[in-house]
């Protein structure tokens, strides 16, 4: 073997010597006596194995702490990984350092990892098998994690945000949710590795608005058999396969009793449908129409086991100030099992776009809720009267993943700055994209921009609500979601954020004639490096406009301009002195 020390002491990238023939070759993968010859830890007391079935998936940050710290090899037995060793050795000279070795099934590569590191890869491509040698028993008590992209580390992860907001999605579909239980608080846990959420629990029983906090719903398993004993429903396939929220039930029954506790999809006889009784007291199983179909008369044994009992209502929520107390909303539902579009897409874009917020300065302050549908929009409403008149502008996210073209629902005001900000980027991004009015149907845009709150709230989609056949069934999987849609998701809201973030009304100091631009270096501006570039019209709209009574905003539609062009024409001006802010009013 070949053991080649990298620049962090103690971690090693090993290469197999291949001894070759005609027939293909030979090499020794692991000694005990070549590791301890270079200092190695040669202990192996444990091996495991991890497949990943999506490109861009991403597992870390992970260390043991003493008594229980471990070295590790690592090695890709199939499809490729970037493997990351960080050093957490205090009184190492490379002390928050990392490196990153790119490790595949072709060149058989292993990185050796000794103690009092931790350890991230990210698979490079699909179905990828990642083989890991340990030094010392796993042991939970002693497991510890680092976020993967905890900016006092600055990992650099090979594959851009798209496969990384796929990959959220690829984590958290296999969990069952519901409007309570424990599949929501897992999925909230999940999402603090990304973000620094606060998880609040609402007791079973509450009462908000007009509403009741209902009981906590949690299931471990279920399954329909017949009378070989064999599973021909089963809930660890698919938790689809229950209805939701399911009361508990062991009992025999024909089939045509069973029938009348299935649903299905005749017009699409391979899909699961997705089906629900929160409030009202049922029991049931969702299969495909096939399944149905070719079940024979038998007594079949019906188990649900599940628990309906007082409990919490959990949602997360992150608060991040801005210089002012005005804030922009963002909302999306979390409480949907394996479906990828109309749930996991506006969990996994509002992760990213918090994480992206985190780190910009911010003029307003931004609210993330992450919260079960309508139930959850209604108690957060319910309890947070002081919040609800802070809010300025608000987004609803859901079902942002699938390839059709953006659509925006406006809030109930029709003309908020929201719904203006929107249209406005939606126009100057040369995509096709709809623009709809206000319906009290969809999303949780419903309960925010009820007649008593009516909030500035839309709803950003792709297709729009239950308009796409996959909608609430097991074809909303991970291949109706597309890496570059929820990009392009992400990256609208950003841009609708800027807008939002740089509007303001102007007022212009030197209003009788046009000032002399040249005079004040502005044509040099225009005329300088493409960066730097502004252009003459903008800088004439601008002026022309900053009477105290138009925003930029009502600058940018009425010159037909992107924002951005205005803003950074408004920006110069201000530096130059012909441009002031016009004082903003206080909120309430």
């Amino acid at each position: 073997m070949i053991f080649r020390e990298t620049a962090l002491s103690g971690v090693f990238v090993i290469e197999p010597e291949a001894q070759e023939d005609h027939r293909g070759f030979f090499a020794r993968t692991w000694c005990q006596r070549e590791f301890e010859a270079h200092g190695l830890d040669p202990r192996l007391v444990q091996c495991s194995v991890s497949f990943n079935r999506r490109r861009g998936t991403l597992r870390g940050m992970h260390y043991q702490t003493p008594p229980h710290a471990e070295a590790k090899l690592i090695r890709c037995t199939r499809g490729a990984i970037w493997d990351v060793a960080l050093d957490l050795r205090p009184e190492s000279p490379t002390f928050r350092q990392h490196i990153g070795q790119e490790l595949t099934a072709d060149n058989r590569t292993a990185l050796y990892i000794p103690e009092g590191f931790a350890h991230g890869f990210q698979t490079l491509v699909d179905d990828t098998e990642v083989l890991y040698q340990m030094s010392e028993f796993y042991a939970p008590e002693a497991a510890r994690g680092i976020r993967f992209d905890d900016p006092a580390f600055a990992i650099r992860w090979p594959l851009p945000e798209p496969i990384m907001l796929h990959a959220l999605i690829a984590d958290l579909y296999p969990i069952c949710r519901s409007i309570t239980g424990d599949g929501m608080r897992e999925t909230l846990r999940r999402l603090e590795a990304y973000i620094p959420l606060t998880l609040h629990e609402v007791a079973s029983g509450t009462k908000v608005l007009d509403w009741t906090v209902p009981r906590e719903w949690n299931i471990r398993d279920a399954y329909v058999k017949n009378s070989r004993g064999e599973r021909v429903v089963d809930f660890q396939r698919s938790n689809l396969h229950v209805l939701n929220y399911s009361i508990p039930v062991r009992r025999t029954a024909s089939l045509a009793e069973l029938r009348e506790h299935c649903y299905t999809l005749p017009d699409h006889p391979d899909w699961i449908p997705y089906r629900t009784s929160y409030y009202q007291e049922s029991w049931g199983f969702c299969l495909t129409h096939r399944q149905l179909q070719a079940l024979p008369e038998d007594e079949y044994e019906v188990v649900i086991d599940s628990t309906l009992v007082p409990g919490h209502l959990t949602y997360g929520e992150l608060v991040l100030p801005g210089e002012t107390a005005d804030e922009i909303l963002v909302s999306c539902h979390s409480c949907h099992p394996s479906l990828c579009n109309d749930n996991l897409s506006g969990v996994a874009v509002a992760t990213f776009l918090a994480r992206q917020v985190q780190s910009r300065r911010r003029r307003y302050t931004y609210r993330f809720l992450f919260i079960p549908g309508t139930i959850g929009s209604i108690t957060w409403l319910a309890q947070h009267d002081a919040a609800v008149g802070r809010i300025k502008h608000g987004l609803v996210l859901a079902s942002v993943g699938d390839a059709g073209s953006l659509h925006y629902k406006r809030s109930r005001r029709g003309n908020a700055e929201i719904d203006r900000a929107v249209a406005h980027v939606l126009h100057h991004q040369a995509r096709p994209f709809a623009i709809a009015d206000f319906t009290p149907y969809g999303y949780d845009e419903r309960q925010y921009c009820s007649p008593g709150y009516d909030l500035a709230v839309g709803c950003l989609s792709r297709t729009p609500y239950a308009r796409y056949p996959e909608y609430h069934t097991s074809a909303d999987d991970l291949d109706l979601v597309r890496p570059a849609s929820l990009a392009d998701s992400h990256a609208t809201c950003l841009a609708v954020f800027d807008v939002l973030e740089g509007n303001e009304t102007c007022i212009n100091t030197n209003p009788r004639g046009e000032p002399q631009l040249g005079r004040r270096g502005l044509y040099e501006a225009i005329g300088g490096r493409a960066d730097e570039r502004l252009n003459e019209t903008a800088l004439l709209w601008v002026l022309n406009l900053s009477d105290g009574r138009h925003s930029l905003l009502d600058v940018a539609e009425q010159s037909g301009m992107p924002f951005a062009a205005i803003r950074r024409a408004a920006t110069l001006l201000q530096d130059r002195g012909l441009l002031i802010s016009q004082p903003e009013e206080k909120s309430q």
